[in-house]
């Protein structure tokens, strides 16, 4: 080795024994950060741990609580449940005797209207009998008249046959007499009008004659 290399090797250790010096000196304190760092993670998870013990213990009181608050809703559960079995068993029972009653009112009335309907029946039979018993001599009475007015008719058509021959002989005979008296007053009204020209012709002569005298054409 040569006398200027030893210099730069006493400096390169120099320098290497002070880089030593000052990462034990950050050794040191990295092991101080780091006991630190220890102790204040023993104090959180104590800290911690006393938090979840505390939240523990009131979870534990709060179940209890709920259980005993759960255990008397359940006891009054089954306090109304079976308050309402005795009363659905009342009603029960009511609404039976009700049906039971409504059943033999319904009985007695259907009872009663059979009752009813027989005699009924039975008063419509009779009157169905009177009826055609009354209808049956009104359907004879009926026949008896209609064969009466049948004979009274036929007879009534004979009477008008020989009355409306009668007429007819008598119109006839009143006929054949008004002719010849018609004639005869037609012959008659001929002479009266012959007579009534010969009356108006003298009246005309007597008339000119006595305007002839008055005037004195004569």
């Amino acid at each position: 080795m040569s006398s200027s290399e030893q210099p730069t090797s006493a400096g390169q250790l120099a320098e290497l024994r002070a880089d030593v010096r000052h990462l034990q000196s950050d050794i040191t304190e990295i092991k101080g950060d780091v006991r630190t760092g220890a102790q204040r993670l023993d104090a959180l998870r104590d800290e911690v741990g006393g938090r979840f013990e505390r939240t523990d213990n009131k979870i534990d009181a709060l179940r209890n609580d709920l259980s005993l608050r759960i255990d008397a809703g359940t006891t009054r559960i089954d306090d109304v449940r079976n308050d309402l079995g005795v009363r659905i068993e009342d009603v029960r029972n009511d609404l039976g005797l009700r049906i039971d009653a409504a059943i033999t009112r319904i009985d007695d009335v259907r009872n009663d209207l059979s009752l009813r309907i027989d005699a009924g029946t039975a008063r419509i039979d009779d009157v169905r009998n009177d009826l055609g018993l009354r209808i049956d001599a009104g359907t004879t009475r009926i026949d008896a008249v209609r064969n009466d007015l049948g004979l009274r008719i036929d007879a009534g058509t004979t009477r008008i046959d020989a009355v409306r021959n009668d007429l007819g002989l008598r119109i006839d005979a009143v006929r054949s007499d008004l002719t010849a008296k018609i004639d005869e007053v037609s012959k008659s009204i001929s002479s009266a009008k012959v007579w009534a020209v010969l009356l108006y012709v003298a009246m005309g002569a007597t008339l000119l004659l006595v305007m002839a005298r008055g005037f004195k054409w004569i």
